[in-house]
């Protein structure tokens, strides 16, 4: 058995960061209503507030950094959803107003179930590590995306143009 040495600084860097984070999701989870849909402070008049935002997210600290933006502009959101598999049935129980999602769930692609997603007329966002459409089938290419990583006004600009103008007024 070969032992590596650790520095004491990175001890230390490693247990803040699992501080910070489980700070993060206590505050979290202090938000959560029983259905799984959770809200937060948010921006004043922004016209994003109070639509209910289904979360695709297999990694965890993007899933909450994800739901802290969102939470900022006013959403509501569901989730985060991490198998493909419960995608459908998520839309279904909460009817969201939109939804972003992750192409890639623990290896598994999204692109499946895209076409039964779009039947139920919910708007959505896929967001990938990577910003090449020739890397998704040629069927989606066209479809509204961020690229990761992406900061918050990159998100609140893509959720204004393509979830929060499928609004009905």
């Amino acid at each position: 058995m070969h032992l590596v040495p650790i520095s004491h600084a990175a001890i230390s860097c490693d247990v803040r960061a699992a501080a910070k984070f489980l700070a993060v999701e206590e505050l979290l989870c202090a938000r959560r209503i029983t259905d799984g849909v959770r809200g937060g402070e948010m921006m004043p008049n922004s016209p994003l507030s109070k639509l209910r935002i289904l979360v695709v997210e297999d990694e965890g600290l993007i899933a909450l950094n994800l739901e802290r933006m969102l939470c900022h502009f006013g959403c509501e959101v569901i989730g985060p959803i991490s198998e493909v598999g419960d995608i459908i049935d998520a839309v279904r129980k909460h009817c969201p107003d939109g939804a972003l999602l992750d192409v890639n769930l623990r290896g598994r692609k999204v692109f499946d179930v895209l076409p039964e997603l779009t039947s139920f007329g919910v708007p959505f966002v896929l967001i990938s590590g990577y910003d090449d459409p020739t890397l998704f089938p040629a069927a989606f290419r066209d479809l509204p995306r961020i690229a990761k990583p992406f900061d918050e006004s990159a998100l609140h600009r893509v959720c204004l143009d393509f979830i929060g103008s499928a609004r009905p007024i």
